[in-house]
């Protein structure tokens, strides 16, 4: 969706505005680092190596470890939780976004509302 444009990003740009060009691409965050809740609570973002993903065994490259740092800074975040809660906001936003255009665009073409059975 963001690669046409943002006017699709409803309720993203409801909620964060539109001057961050940052919150129309996919959030990072360091799924294997925080193991727990006690996690949460430090006061800084983790260095890029805790970025690791064993899943795609590949390190977060450097223009997304810096995108994490602007978001950190943008957003005022305090700790990681702070981080946490944008990084889920932002993910929920995008869901509610794709789903509205999905819903809009079966409507128009199959005359079929995915939001009822």
């Amino acid at each position: 969706m963001a690669r046409d444009n943002t006017d699709k990003f409803v309720h993203t740009k409801r909620h964060f505005g539109s001057d961050d060009p940052n919150i129309f691409k996919k959030g990072v965050y360091p799924y294997e680092y925080v193991k727990g809740p006690e996690i949460l609570t430090e006061t800084c973002l983790p260095p890029r190596d805790k970025f690791y993903s064993e899943l795609n065994e590949e390190e977060i490259s450097k223009e997304n470890y810096d995108r994490a740092l602007e978001t950190w800074r943008r957003y005022e975040c305090k700790t990681i939780k702070d981080y946490h809660d944008h990084y889920l906001t932002l993910d929920m936003t995008f869901f509610a976004d794709v789903f509205e255009n999905f819903r809009e665009m079966g409507l128009r073409e199959y005359n079929l509302d995915a939001a009822h059975s």
